[in-house]
């Protein structure tokens, strides 16, 4: 659970249990950004890490389901045309991944999940440029499972949650296009949603757009 406060990142882990010598790795000097550097357990399973910067900071995360965290730590530029998502939180989460969800197979052969990762990873470097806090679900081919990807974005209090996949079209190689769904009947989703789809519609010309549809369409009572 990633929190920014001001000049602080506050990353909290559950289900953990720390070593004697957990803080001895925390050497803050080796960033030039990172003024202290602090771990401590949380209960009987859980710990706290709490970075202080030296200036207002902000942070990209990859999770990694097999147990490896990655952080990156850079200046935090001032909110500009070039910077709009300055202060925003965006989890970006490629579909699938793993050996129990590959998702479905293109007309040559490959793997839905092999697709969503350097789209999704490609996504999270260009929010990233726009300024924004990106968490990432999964960086490799792991699958961090349906029921912890939504507590992922809501622990990391995030602004948007976006996740990519690819439809399965059968054995039509002449299919194509593109469809946003948005959750429910939230009207900021939605409105979202179609800013999205209009901007495919005019950079991505090559591939149909469909009109963006509530995930309602697809599972009735609760969506994705």
């Amino acid at each position: 659970r990633p929190r920014a406060l001001g000049n602080r990142l506050v990353l909290d882990f559950a289900n953990v249990t720390l070593a004697n010598d957990a803080a001895a790795g925390l050497t803050p000097g080796e960033h030039p950004l990172v003024r202290a550097a602090a771990v401590e357990p949380i209960g009987n399973r859980g710990a706290r890490l709490t970075l202080d910067f030296s200036e207002n900071a902000r942070y990209a995360l990859r999770l990694d389901p097999r147990g490896a965290l990655s952080l990156s730590v850079s200046p935090a530029p001032a909110r500009s045309e070039e910077t709009p998502l300055v202060g925003r939180t965006v989890v970006v989460d490629p579909g699938h991944g793993g050996s129990s969800s590959s998702g479905t197979r293109g007309v040559d052969g490959r793997l839905e999940k092999t697709n969503t990762l350097p789209m999704g990873l490609m996504l999270a470097e260009a929010l990233e440029a726009l300024g924004a806090n990106v968490v990432v679900t999964r960086d490799c081919d792991a699958d961090p499972g349906l029921s912890e990807r939504g507590p992922i974005a809501n622990r990391a209090e995030a602004d948007v949650f976006v996740s990519v996949h690819c439809n399965d079209a059968g054995r039509n190689r002449a299919a194509n296009g593109a469809i946003v769904y948005y959750h429910m009947d939230s009207f900021a989703c939605r409105a979202l949603a179609e800013s999205i789809s209009a901007r495919l519609r005019s950079q991505v010309g090559a591939i149909r757009t469909q009109a963006p549809r509530s995930d309602s369409t697809v599972y009735r009572n609760d969506g994705f």
